[in-house]
């Protein structure tokens, strides 16, 4: 458990406080602007319905032709390689070996291997046989699927990554053992050259006759007389690294680069010419054209890219997706939201999570993350170091002296003044005192202790440690004591603080103190998972996230934790908040993140409701037929709300000169018998006029 509890302090929750409740968002869906992860596979069942295999995000399901997609099955899995083998059945080869569906994709059942690890390549001979190859060497079956024999036992830990088949010879490439053939239907596996000795074999194709295989970090190299020697063939790549060699039905080569490029050949390897950047330029997995023609790229950050002119442009088509890692999420004292994802650039929203804004330029490296009460920016980049800045993420200083040359971080909180703290993976903890430059080890009480979460609250500083229970400090950090009257003496995984109250959760219950800490009572029936995170609202409803039952609620008064899950694809949930609009996001582990509308519970007016009038993008978006748009006024006014398509052309008045009270309101739009296509809506208010853009599918 990471640091969680410091970020919800003073966030005034205002779903609950409009003269008109806002409809709500009934269920988890990913959170719009950061769709994406990484994708290793793609299958087309149809010419409209795809899955995508992602990594650590298991397999999603598109039913448009790629335009959206939705989680589907093996959440929190590695998925390599999806096959049919023959029968209509579906194979999937992951990282614990084979799942096997027989209605396409909607259920897997899981065959027996005899060995676990992950199955990273899948083929069927001429005879139907189906051939597996991963961590433990290579598997048959001849019976699409069903059961499977061992044939080939890795020698020296060699790991088979690829197949391909040339008649009735069938080709192995392993990591180490270089390129493996057999010619008896997979009893015996002979090496085909000592020119691919200890090489790393992921991608191997065929054309026609041709053999061509990559060498990782050597070169590409081709065979016409079925293997028996061997000629390089790079073509101008230099040591390249393919992912994947896919010929298409024409003949010519693509290849998915770990560089992040890919590259065309229509010569058979004489020759690659290199194709149009794709979205985020990181890793290439996989190519496949599409039913419809569009090429489509799987790759690491942006999920699936998609390629409508045979590659020159790409664009992101990845929507719905969110398999990607994301390590921190914080919301600030004004009620902003704010996620770290891997490969991306520290984000912000100020709109609920509808639009974001990179606080940071560095990709790549994972980020913890946290803001002083000054305004501060702390920063921590794995593998990289500790980063600071004071002008709002325009300028970095990094302060790393003292941590390891290559940190890894499991925690971070600061304390009132500027006082920062970060445990690092080895569980050491570490304190960054104001105006100093060098890290110190934390001694004395919290020596050899396994912080997991930090708390600052107006006075105090706290720290929950997985064995040593809660400490608090009322000097910084400077000097400790143990809270212990009603806590349990360990595995504090999860803090908070909400109107005066403060929450910690545990191995499987929360506790609530109303004097600081110094006593504490047991809030409700036992959890049945370990806590992660902690959310309250003014009515007393509590929220937490943990890492079996993914997010629970408890109203006030009824003691019992209640499951609140719907849309979420595992319940392994590191972290959720509430930001002030009232909009909920759940950071799943490895599947992106996803949000929700917190329900309301009564409609009360208050003087929370902002200042200015407010339109809020429309839910769902895009979206066929229908769709919810909200406005928040400041105060009694006529509106009119109004459709236009993309040439201002109006389309349908949602209100027309209609006097509203102060709030938020709801209006629902029925699209049914409209084009689908780019639309836009106005606002017109007594301030100026408000525009947001919808999409119709």
């Amino acid at each position: 458990m990471k640091t969680t509890a410091r970020h919800l302090v003073g966030i005034a929750l205002l779903c609950a406080l409009c003269s008109t409740a806002v409809q709500a968002q009934e269920q988890w869906e990913p959170v719009p602007g950061i769709y994406g992860g990484s994708v290793n596979c793609l299958h087309f069942l149809d010419e409209s319905t795809f899955l995508a295999g992602t990594v650590y995000g298991g397999i999603y399901r598109s039913d448009d032709a790629g335009a959206t997609w939705r989680y589907d099955a093996l959440a929190g899995n590695i998925v390599h390689t999806i096959h049919d083998p023959g029968d209509g059945s579906l194979l999937a080869g992951y990282m614990k070996g084979i799942a096997r569906s027989t209605d396409d994709g909607q259920t897997w059942e899981f065959p027996e291997l005899g060995a676990t690890g992950f199955i990273q390549s899948i083929i069927v001979d001429g005879q139907g046989r189906v051939f597996a190859g991963g961590h433990h060497g290579i598997y048959r079956s001849t019976d699409h699927g069903e059961r499977w024999e061992q044939v080939y036992v890795n020698e020296g830990s060699a790991q088979v990554l690829s197949f391909m088949r040339n008649g009735a010879t069938l080709y192995a490439g392993s990591n180490r053992s270089g390129v493996l053939s057999s010619s008896d239907a997979g009893e015996n596996w002979t090496p085909v050259d000592t020119l691919f000795d200890g090489g790393r074999i992921r991608a191997m194709c065929r054309v026609d006759r041709t053999l061509i295989v990559n060498v990782w970090y050597d070169g590409i190299y081709v065979s016409v007389d079925n293997g028996i020697s061997w000629s390089v063939r790079n073509g101008g790549l230099d040591r390249p690294r393919c992912n994947e060699l896919h010929v298409c039905s024409n003949g010519d080569i693509l290849a998915s680069m770990y560089d992040g490029t890919v590259y065309r050949s229509t010569d058979i390897g004489e020759s690659w010419t290199l194709m149009g950047e794709l979205p985020g330029q990181i890793e290439a997995l996989t190519m496949r054209y599409a039913p419809d023609g569009s090429l489509l790229c799987g790759h690491v950050g942006t999920g699936v890219a998609r390629s409508t002119d045979d590659g020159m442009h790409w664009t992101a088509s990845a929507t719905g997706m969110a398999n990607q890692r994301v390590d921190d999420l914080l919301v600030d004292r004004e009620g902003s939201v704010h996620l770290t994802p891997f490969f991306w650039p520290w984000l912000k929203s100020t709109d609920g999570g509808d639009s974001w804004t990179d606080v940071d330029n560095t990709p790549r490296s994972g980020k913890l993350i946290d803001i002083g009460d000054d305004g501060t920016l702390y920063c921590s980049r794995e593998y990289v170091g500790f980063f600071v800045s004071t002008d709002g993420g325009a300028n970095w200083e990094k302060v790393s002296d003292g941590l390891d040359a290559r940190p890894q971080f499991r925690a971070l909180g600061v304390a009132a003044n500027g006082h920062a703290f970060v445990v690092l993976r080895d569980n050491t903890a570490y304190h960054l005192l104001p105006g100093s430059d060098t890290w110190q080890v934390v001694t004395g009480t919290l020596a050899d202790t396994r912080i997991r979460c930090f708390l600052r609250t107006p006075g105090f500083f706290f720290i929950g440690a997985q064995d040593g229970g809660l400490f608090r400090s009322a000097d910084n950090g400077h000097s400790w004591t143990k809270c212990e009257n009603g806590l349990p003496p360990s595995g504090i995984m999860a803090l908070q603080a909400h109107a005066g109250l403060l929450y910690a959760g545990s191995f499987g219950n929360v506790f609530r103190s109303s004097d600081d800490g110094d006593s504490w009572e047991d809030v409700g029936d036992e959890t049945e998972a370990v806590v992660t995170s902690i959310a309250a609202r003014d009515d007393g409803t509590l929220y937490i996230s943990t890492t079996a039952r993914g997010v629970l609620v408890m109203h006030e008064g009824r003691g019992e934790w209640e499951e609140f899950n719907e849309g979420l694809p595992r319940e392994f949930v590191d972290e959720m908040a509430i930001d002030a609009a009232g909009m909920m996001y759940a950071r799943v582990s490895w599947n992106g993140v996803y949000r929700r509308t917190v329900p309301t519970v009564g409609v009360r007016r208050s003087a929370s409701i902002p200042s200015t009038c407010f339109l809020h993008q429309n839910y769902p978006n895009p979206f066929s037929p229908a769709t919810t748009i909200c406005c928040t006024l400041a105060r009694p006014m006529t509106i009119s709300l109004i459709v236009t398509d993309a040439l201002g052309r109006e389309v349908m008045r949602l209100a027309d000169q209609r006097r509203m009270p102060a709030g938020t309101h709801s209006l629902r739009f029925d699209a049914k018998g409209i084009p689908p296509g780019v639309y836009f809506y106005r606002l017109e208010t007594e301030e100026a006029p408000l525009v947001r853009k919808m999409v119709i599918m």
